[in-house]
């Protein structure tokens, strides 16, 4: 998929987040947290061969940014994310034999673009508790990807994005709330070449990043 999605997202999260706001309050976000992604598991199969890799992840940050529409008991909004994680190890089985462990380092970055919704339970004091839910694109980035020691390199391929979670907002005053959550962060299939454990050659296979989030942040009304 071509990088001009992207920026169709950005288009449509904007217009999403802007058309109805006569209709409510405008508001801007911002979270940061722990970004922690689950192994990442990919099977290449080239001539009579084949092989299952798990990529082990280990955590990293989670920066999010938006602005929105609050309508009381619910919301939308378009939201710019940025995640970060790291590979420590790359497990191969070839053919159903036994697994072999290879040294692996990438810096790994998820740029995502969604158009989220949100609903705010009525529950009659000023903590409010909600659940959301949103859609989208990412670019997953693999920066000085590399095994055993072999030479790097650097791979990105984008994908459809989406997230599910529930948190608490508590208001500080009139116009800020601040806010904590859980949230799932998943990716749809892109391509993630294997270029180094299996063989010389540059095969690929399809692959998804999924992540356990938990945020910290804060909402500013107009």
């Amino acid at each position: 998929m071509k990088r001009s999605s992207i920026f169709s997202v950005v288009l449509a999260c904007g217009l999403l987040s802007a058309a109805p706001a006569s209709a409510g309050n405008l508001y801007v976000s911002g979270s940061v947290g722990l970004n922690s992604p689950t192994n990442s598991v990919t099977n290449y199969s080239y001539g009579n061969r084949s092989e299952d890799v798990t990529y082990s992840l280990t955590s990293g940050a989670a920066f999010l940014g938006a602005i929105g529409c609050d309508y009381e008991s619910f919301r939308i909004e378009g939201e710019f994310g940025y995640q970060t994680f790291k590979m420590d190890q790359a497990t191969g089985i070839y053919n159903g034999e036994t697994p072999v462990v290879f040294g692996a380092s990438c810096n790994g970055h998820v740029f995502s673009l969604l158009a989220n919704g949100y609903y705010d339970f009525p529950v009659g004091n000023s903590i409010k508790p909600y659940v959301t839910a949103g859609i989208g694109m990412a670019n997953v980035r693999f920066a000085d990807l590399s095994f055993s020691g072999q030479a790097p390199l650097n791979m990105d391929s984008n994908a459809l994005a989406y997230q599910i979670g529930a948190g608490i907002a508590v208001p500080v005053s009139k116009k800020v709330t601040i806010d904590a959550r859980y949230r799932y962060f998943g990716t749809g299939l892109f391509t993630m070449p294997e270029y180094y454990v299996a063989s010389a050659a540059p095969y690929g296979a399809e692959t998804s990043l999924h992540a356990h989030q938990v945020l910290l942040g804060m909402r500013v009304a107009f």
